[in-house]
C-alpha cells in the first residue's frame, strides 16, 4: 500500500501545473468595445502566468473563438478552453472569430512580448531578447525596463540592454526628423522674412543650420554627450544671401 501510495504522490507531481486563467478577464476579450479588449490584454500582459500566453497568441492569429461564455483556442480542428486550458469535444457547432482592430494588435504585440520576456523559460526569454535587436519601438521602453530589471541572465540582459537603447534612439530619431520637416517648411520661411526686414543687404552673410544627436547615460557628463552630438550633426537647412533676391 504504501508503494502504491509513492508512485502516485510521484505521478501526481511530475504533471505540469495549470493554474486557470480569470474566466471574466478571458471573457472581456469577446467584448465589443475596443477599449474593453485592450484593457483585458493588458491584465493578462501584466499577469505574467504562462497560460496567457497561448490564448494572447491566438487572438493575434485569429484563432480565439466565442460561443456564448465559451472562449476557446482553435488549432486546427481542436478546441481548447482558453481558461483552463482543457480539451473541448467535441468542439462547439456554433462560434464566432474574435475580431481586432489594429490598435489592438499593436496592444496585443507589447503584451505577448512582456510575457516572453518575463517566462520562466530561459530559451523563451532569449528568443525574445533577441527578435526585439531590430525594429523595437518606444512603446516597448517600459516592457524592456521591466524585463531587464528582473533579468539575472548576462546574456540575456545584455541584448536587453541594446534593445532599449534603440527603442530609445529610435523615439529620438522621430522627433528629430518630424522637427527637420517642421523646420524646413515653417521655421526657415519666418527667418528668411526676418532677416529680409531687418538685415540690411550689404550685411547679409550665409549659415547653415544644422542638429546632432548622441545617446546619453548616467555615469557619463553632459558635456560629453554634447560633443558627441556635434561631432554627428548634419545640416538641415541652409541660408544664402542669394536668397533675398
Amino acid at each position: 500500500m504504501k508503494s502504491i501510495l509513492l508512485i502516485l504522490a510521484l505521478w501526481f507531481c511530475a504533471l505540469p501545473a495549470w493554474a486557470d486563467l480569470d474566466a471574466t478577464v478571458v471573457r472581456q476579450l469577446a467584448a465589443d468595445d475596443s477599449d474593453d479588449k485592450i484593457a483585458a490584454i493588458q491584465k493578462l500582459g501584466a499577469d505574467g502566468s504562462r497560460e496567457a500566453l497561448p490564448v494572447l497568441k491566438a487572438l493575434a492569429n485569429d484563432e480565439l473563438y466565442v460561443a456564448g461564455n465559451l472562449i476557446f483556442i482553435m488549432h486546427g480542428d481542436k478546441a481548447v478552453n482558453a481558461v483552463t486550458g482543457a480539451d473541448i469535444v467535441p468542439a462547439p457547432e456554433h462560434s464566432e472569430s474574435i475580431i481586432i482592430n489594429n490598435r489592438i494588435r499593436a496592444e496585443l504585440t507589447n503584451a505577448i512580448a512582456s510575457l516572453r520576456l518575463l517566462n520562466p523559460d530561459r530559451d523563451v526569454r532569449l528568443a525574445a531578447a533577441r527578435e526585439l535587436q531590430t525594429d523595437t519601438g518606444i512603446e516597448m521602453a517600459p516592457i524592456l525596463a521591466k524585463a531587464l530589471a528582473r533579468e539575472t541572465d548576462a546574456q540575456i540582459k545584455a541584448l536587453l540592454k541594446l534593445a532599449l537603447a534603440q527603442a530609445n534612439l529610435e523615439e529620438a530619431q522621430r522627433i528629430l526628423d518630424k522637427f527637420t520637416t517642421d523646420f524646413r517648411e515653417h521655421g526657415m520661411r519666418e527667418l528668411e522674412e526676418t532677416f529680409r526686414k531687418e538685415v540690411p543687404s550689404d550685411q547679409c552673410f550665409d549659415f547653415v543650420i544644422s542638429v546632432g544627436m548622441a545617446q546619453g547615460k548616467p555615469q557619463v557628463e553632459i558635456e560629453s554627450v554634447m560633443e558627441f552630438a556635434r561631432f554627428d550633426k548634419k545640416p538641415i537647412a541652409q541660408f544664402t544671401c542669394d536668397t533675398r533676391r
